[in-house]
């Protein structure tokens, strides 16, 4: 990225989000608990979710980046903000295993996404409306809250032999989903690091 002129924050922070991603194989989390190979048997048996495809959104942004179409990689980014939740796991659900479904399951599991892209959508506009930080940074906080809020809530719960209990124990979280907080935390850099930019060429 040093070809490329942006600001140092800009570069730190997108940088930042990239060493996040790469060591989030690296993690405590329920996938990083297994070997390789029982990981990719997983993946084989549709065990492993879709968040593994999902962040290959990740580095189709990075790419603009390195092309200079910064637009580009904010648009490509703020997608994957939007798709890299559980509720979009459950939306593709739906989508992969029509054979399977009732009304019921379908609603389920496509609705609560929908509303979601709904918020998510009209915060965002704000965002593009007002060209405000302040805008932008309310934006941010509530993903995070919701990221929190919808994504895994197994990541919060103590497992003692058979029961599972919930905790406010910062380092069970971790030790459950280590590799998941990094999934999450990296495109959201990802976007802030863009957005600052986007800002700073167009103030200048």
């Amino acid at each position: 990225m040093a070809t490329i002129k942006m600001t140092k924050k800009t570069k730190y922070i997108i940088e930042a989000a990239t060493l996040i991603l790469i060591a989030s194989i690296f993690l405590p989390s329920r996938l990083t608990s297994y070997d390789l190979e029982t990981i990719i048997s997983f993946a084989k048996t549709d065990q492993i979710g879709y968040s593994l495809y999902i962040l290959l959104l990740f580095p189709i942004a990075l790419i603009f980046v390195l092309t200079k179409k910064l637009k580009a990689g904010f648009i490509v980014s703020t997608l994957l903000l939007l798709t890299n939740t559980t509720l979009f796991e459950d939306l593709l659900y739906v989508v992969f295993h029509k054979s399977d479904l009732t009304f019921q399951i379908l609603l389920d599991r496509s609705l609560p996404f929908l509303i979601f892209s709904a918020i998510f959508m009209s915060l965002f506009y704000q965002v593009f409306k007002k060209n405000s930080w302040i805008w932008y940074g309310t934006f941010i906080c509530i993903l995070i809250a919701s990221y929190i809020w919808l994504n895994d809530s197994n990541c919060t719960i103590k497992f003692i032999s058979d029961m599972g209990m919930k905790t406010y124990d910062l380092t069970i979280w971790f030790q459950n989903c280590g590799t998941y907080y990094a999934w999450w935390t990296a495109p959201i850099l990802l976007n802030i690091g863009l957005f600052n930019e986007i800002k700073t060429e167009a103030n200048n």
